[in-house]
């Protein structure tokens, strides 16, 4: 691990080594800059902090070029030790999460929040909810984002409930994914919904 001074910065995908990843880093007492898993969208305005490094579990190792392109560092993290980790109870230390904008008016900015606001808000939104016993929750947008991070990754940690990933939106794997178990709650977008409402295929009982 860089030391602690160093600006951390990760690509949270909806996949379970990005999510493993960045609760292991978030024991470190360090902002986490979020980045999504195309390098494209990795341009900001301002850019990041001299001497940021970005944090790649093994199955991202291949973005080791495009970080150090773009002047990041790079810290490469070993294959876990799946004996060694288990039953470890890790603890949430970091201070804030960093966000990027959509770019939709000029590049992508930075954007700060603290990582107590965005428990906070997880939990009144569990608070809310009409979430049946035991189901889980469906990550079908991208965790990188603001409303992925707060409606799927925090909400399903916040009340200990299964978290579903897609690591894009498909309509047949999302259907597919609701006919395995039962799901409370997706974080879905008017672009979704219409996608879904469109599609041919049977919708599974109770589906959200």
């Amino acid at each position: 691990v860089p030391d602690e001074t160093t600006v951390l910065a990760l690509v949270l995908g909806n996949d379970a080594e990005s999510v493993a990843l960045f609760f292991a880093a978030a024991t470190l007492e360090r902002p986490l800059l979020l980045l999504g898993p195309d390098p494209r969208g990795w341009v900001t305005d301002p850019g990041w902090p001299r001497g940021t490094c970005l944090v790649l579990p093994p199955g991202r190792a291949h973005l080791a070029g495009e970080a150090a392109a773009r002047g990041l560092g790079v810290c490469l993290v070993a294959e876990p030790d799946s004996a060694a980790a288990r039953g470890t109870t890790l603890s949430q230390r970091a201070p804030a999460l960093v966000f990027l904008t959509s770019g939709s008016t000029g590049a992508p900015k930075p954007v700060h929040r603290r990582f107590d606001t965005l428990v906070g808000a997880a939990r009144m939104l569990a608070s809310v909810l009409p979430l049946p016993d035991g189901a889980g929750i469906i990550g079908a947008v991208p965790l990188d984002r603001a409303l992925g991070a707060n409606n799927a990754l925090m909400l399903a940690t916040v009340t200990g409930r299964p978290l579903g990933l897609l690591d894009r939106f498909d309509h047949n794997d999302f259907l597919a994914l609701c006919e395995e178990r039962a799901w409370g709650y997706w974080a879905g977008t008017p672009a979704l919904a219409d996608v879904l409402s469109r599609s041919t295929r049977p919708v599974p009982p109770g589906m959200p």
